[in-house]
């Protein structure tokens, strides 16, 4: 009877709602989405959604005894989604031909971010790698 309670507490409090509710939160967002609202000339406003990913793992793992490079790659991803935001809203009217231009500013200030942290952290020789996955725009409704 005494061996039964623990389990039975366990199966109880897993199948209750919101009991593993944080158990696998992290401090911060991993996602990378960033959506800002931007001025198409000629069309109206939409929303541009953006995401970002890195690449978590170098190339050459056998130089690192530490976490140097992930603590690199998490405060990045972090910063990298404030740089997305800043310069979409930065490009107050744009026009469609100009997106791809706007992606490559994009890739450029976090190209500045890194190499800027890359110092700070001490992992000038390793290569980092990201890609900007999503960018999009989404038209916005209004409901009535």
């Amino acid at each position: 009877m005494f061996r039964a309670f623990p389990v039975m507490l366990t199966l109880l409090l897993l199948t209750a709602s919101n009991s593993c509710a944080g158990l696998y939160s992290f401090s911060y967002d991993r996602s990378g989405a960033v959506v800002a609202t931007v001025e198409i000339e000629n069309k109206g406003i939409f929303n541009l959604v953006t995401s970002i990913d890195f690449l978590r793992k170098p190339q050459d793992n056998k130089i690192f005894g530490s976490d140097e490079y992930q603590d690199m790659i998490n405060r990045v991803s972090v910063e990298a989604r404030g740089v997305m935001l800043q310069t979409i809203l930065e490009a107050k009217q744009i026009k469609l031909s100009e997106l791809a231009a706007l992606k490559g500013k994009i890739e450029k200030e976090i190209e500045n971010l890194i190499d800027k942290n890359k110092g700070i952290y001490g992992v000038t020789s390793t290569p980092v790698v990201f890609s900007i996955g999503t960018f999009y725009l989404l038209e916005l409704k209004v409901h009535e």
